[in-house]
């Protein structure tokens, strides 16, 4: 299904989130035990400043202030009866941004958790929290939202409520659930099994991932495992914090995620398979910017040098011909290629592979010495390579996504 999310991904190799919605504003002012979505209707022109900021500094998805805005969270402030208007004026506010930025830029609805466990461990039952987020997924989806952004969810019961919410509402969604220390949910499932569940769900998300945690370091275990899981069948979303805050004696808040080490990490991220990345929770307009450099230079970066020009059918014969000599078969390619494609002798940059490389169990042929070249990029002495071989490698760092096949070329290690 196609919608504002699936077009973006279509187009870029990475897509940037924006985060810490709720910091930014603590930062503006917003006093401790205030409900951050009043805002929408109190201080709009501040909220705006925030999004406006995380566009400027390279978000390519930006997200509502609704984070808490179902009736349960609500509730709390005696605010239970105004989730409708809350939910369409931070819709009408981001939408505002997003039609006047001059680029694609996708509007997600979010939508936070109901603040407790269901029953039989809560008060709340499954279909109080989809009434819930339905009637939070409809008043987003009024307001002018792209998608539904269900986020910080524990336990698959409460996120089964939302999707059904969303599904009723007819609104695309991306979910991300939050894994601890052990590498699970707090009811204690590991990220592969709930990306297999998700992925066998009748409603099925554009993208599913991992959010908050206690690091970078954390979620990119957390990122691994569902890179498994997914099976090229999901985008794969990866919105880490910036480390736990640390208090000093004059009780100012700091966190250890500078933006070196954030920027370290997006390279990581994308490396382990991640196509949709977020800081969440600090210093955030200082670190988008960095963060956003950071995977463009490494996408950027030279992997492997090309001996001469490579273009159509050229291609699939001489893989065709290394096939058969490595295997003693007749062994035929099976892919169409295009043949106005081509790639020019000389360096060779993971922006590049990624484009033309998108499915990672075909072939690579390596140039030169097979057992020199392919020992530097995969350990292994075999004339071909798949792309998961080479994923893995110390040359080439990188997981080809899911995209349109071009031509495959020749490479050899730079």
């Amino acid at each position: 299904m196609s919608n504002a999310l699936t077009r973006l991904l279509a187009q870029k190799d990475v897509v940037m989130a924006d985060g810490a919605m709720g910091t930014s504003l603590l930062q503006l002012g917003l006093a401790n035990g205030v409900a951050g979505e009043t805002w929408n209707l109190e201080y709009p022109d501040r909220v705006k400043s925030v999004h406006q900021g995380f566009l400027d500094a390279g978000s390519d998805i930006l997200l509502t202030n609704t984070f808490g805005a179902n009736r349960f969270p609500l509730a709390a402030h005696d605010l239970a009866g105004r989730v409708r208007e809350l939910n369409m004026a931070g819709a009408a506010i981001v939408r505002e941004v997003a039609d006047r930025a001059g680029r694609p830029i996708v509007v997600a609805g979010d939508m936070g958790p109901i603040g407790g466990l269901l029953a039989p461990l809560g008060k709340r039952t499954v279909a109080e929290a989809e009434e819930a987020f339905f009637e939070q997924a409809q008043a987003l989806k009024e307001g002018g939202v792209d998608i539904a952004w269900i986020e910080t969810v524990f336990a698959d019961n409460e996120l089964d409520a939302a999707i059904r919410a969303v599904e009723r509402a007819g609104l695309p969604y991306v979910a991300t659930m939050t894994f601890d220390r052990a590498g699970r949910t707090m009811m204690g499932t590991r990220p592969e099994d709930e990306m297999r569940r998700i992925r066998d769900s009748l409603w099925k998300p554009v993208a599913f991932g991992a959010n908050c945690g206690v690091g970078p370091a954390q979620l990119l275990d957390s990122i691994l495992g569902l890179v498994r899981g997914a099976e090229n069948e999901i985008f794969v979303v990866a919105k880490s914090n910036c480390g736990l805050p640390v208090i000093d004696q004059e009780m100012r808040v700091s966190y250890s995620g500078t933006p070196e080490i954030m920027g370290t990490y997006a390279c990581m991220a994308r490396d382990a398979g991640a196509r949709i990345m977020e800081v969440r929770a600090g210093d955030v307009l200082a670190l988008a910017r960095p963060y956003e450099d950071a995977a463009q230079r490494y996408l950027d970066t030279p992997v492997a040098t090309a001996s001469r020009d490579y273009q159509g059918a050229a291609v699939a014969d001489l893989i065709n011909r290394v096939q058969l000599a490595a295997s003693g078969a007749d062994v035929s390619v099976a892919t169409v290629f295009d043949p106005g494609v081509r790639i020019a002798a000389g360096p060779v940059t993971l922006r590049q592979i990624t484009a033309i490389y998108p499915y990672e169990n075909d072939l690579l042929v390596v140039e030169g010495d097979p057992l020199e070249n392919l020992a530097l990029l995969t350990g292994q002495g075999a004339p071909v390579a798949t792309a998961r071989q080479l994923a893995s490698s110390p040359l080439m760092k990188a997981r080809p996504p899911r995209g349109t096949l071009a031509e495959p070329f020749q490479i050899m290690s730079s």
